[in-house]
């Protein structure tokens, strides 16, 4: 929390805000040695991706929102419950890679024939109120 002198209360900040920023070189070595907890130390949000080395990757859980994994390999990765509003997985291995109750939006884009609902996975949209809601569409739209 911050203090907020001109109002003397304490301002309260997201769970993203307080996290520090990664280093992406940093997130590709603590993903290679499956080295969970700094991951979720660190705000992952709008991390480039593109053509990472991601076999197997512990991914779950984590709020991945607006990466680019464009061309990466995720063969066998571990998305289930993963935030991924916003990502682009274009080009990218998903072979047996794992998405069960993850998160998405229309502005994830996925490979040509993936299908969200195979998964299990959770199309949300932001309300008026800029709250998440699950949208009622069953499967993803292509751009």
């Amino acid at each position: 929390m911050e203090f907020d002198p001109a109002s003397s209360r304490p301002e309260q900040l997201s769970e993203s805000e307080s996290k520090p920023r990664a280093d992406l070189q940093q997130v590709l070595e603590w993903i290679a040695y499956d080295m969970r907890a700094e991951l979720e130390r660190v705000d992952l949000r709008g991390l480039d991706l593109r053509g990472a080395e991601l076999w197997g990757a512990g991914l779950w859980d984590l709020d991945l929102r607006d990466c680019n994994f464009e061309g990466a390999n995720l063969f066998g990765a571990d998305l289930q419950r993963a935030d991924l509003r916003g990502c682009s997985f274009l080009r990218a291995n998903l072979h047996r890679a794992n998405f069960y109750r993850a998160r998405y939006d229309s502005t994830t884009r996925f490979p040509e024939g993936f299908n969200p609902d195979r998964f299990a996975m959770i199309r949300v949209e932001a309300s008026e109120t800029g709250e998440e809601e699950p949208s009622g569409e069953k499967s993803h739209k292509r751009p």
